[in-house]
């Protein structure tokens, strides 16, 4: 699922970016900001309710029986749905949001784990804060579609260990900030223009940014994590952990949907 690019603020060709990122050079003016408001699954890091889900289109038995070892397969009162959205088969939040389109039904189950480590971000948003903070998406519109370019604003009351992440809908970490050593000092806000353009695969990722006011432990390994997708995945367990300390400060999830220009016809 995940698409490595050229990332827009440094000339490292080894570099990583979130799945529906690329590379552009002319920034667009923002036309909304995604603050969050979108869909929100239930959990924590505590979070150990099994993901329920409704099947609409058919799937194997061999399938059905792998989802059970982990998952409710279910008719009502469900967390995500599978269907077949125009002969493509595609997770769904539960209110018809997309998630992602799957390849095959093999992906599902890994699919449903990936979603339930997804779940466990979703609290920061609730956290008390230590002080004043916002980040932003700008730039699309309403469901981000391809071709659209989108960046990020933050801003806090205080100076702090800034970082910035990217979780895609299968799971898998890309980290956005820090990428170099004078981004790993403390700092107060962030400008990363509409630079960056929305492309496949489509569905929806969360952008995570989280404040410490010391360096959390995992911070001297930050730029090797950001720069080999081998160890990225790794931050997310440590982000947890750090979250639940006395360092952190702020914290802030967004969810930002992703389609193709087709959709619009």
């Amino acid at each position: 699922m995940r698409n490595y690019i050229e990332n827009w603020l440094h000339t490292n060709n080894f570099s990583q970016k979130p799945q529906l990122l690329s590379k552009h050079n002319n920034a667009s003016q923002p036309f909304f900001t995604l603050q969050g408001e979108s869909e929100q699954p239930g959990g924590g890091d505590d979070y150990e309710k099994p993901v329920s889900i409704k099947i609409e289109t058919f799937v194997s038995k061999g399938i059905r029986n792998k989802i059970k070892q982990f998952a409710n397969i279910v008719e009502d009162n469900y967390d995500l749905q599978y269907v077949d959205d125009r002969g493509k088969p595609a997770l769904l939040f539960a209110s018809g949001k997309l998630i992602t389109y799957l390849e095959r039904e093999e992906q599902l189950p890994e699919f449903l784990k990936s979603y339930m480590t997804i779940a466990k971000f979703s609290h920061i948003n609730s956290l008390p804060m230590k002080y004043n903070f916002s980040l932003d998406i700008t730039g699309g519109g309403g469901v981000v579609i391809g071709g659209s370019y989108i960046g990020f604003t933050m801003d806090m009351e205080r100076e702090g260990y800034f970082l910035l992440f990217n979780v895609t809908s299968s799971g898998h970490c890309n980290i956005i900030y820090p990428y170099s050593a004078k981004e790993t000092e403390k700092t107060s806000s962030l400008n990363m223009p509409q630079s960056i353009e929305v492309v496949p695969p489509w569905g929806t990722d969360l952008f995570i940014g989280i404040a410490f006011t010391e360096r959390p432990p995992f911070w001297d390994n930050i730029l090797t994590m950001a720069k080999d997708a081998r160890q990225s995945d790794a931050l997310l367990p440590l982000v947890l952990r750090a979250v639940k300390s006395s360092i952190f400060a702020a914290g802030r999830v967004l969810y930002c949907e992703s389609r193709p220009k087709s959709d619009l016809q």
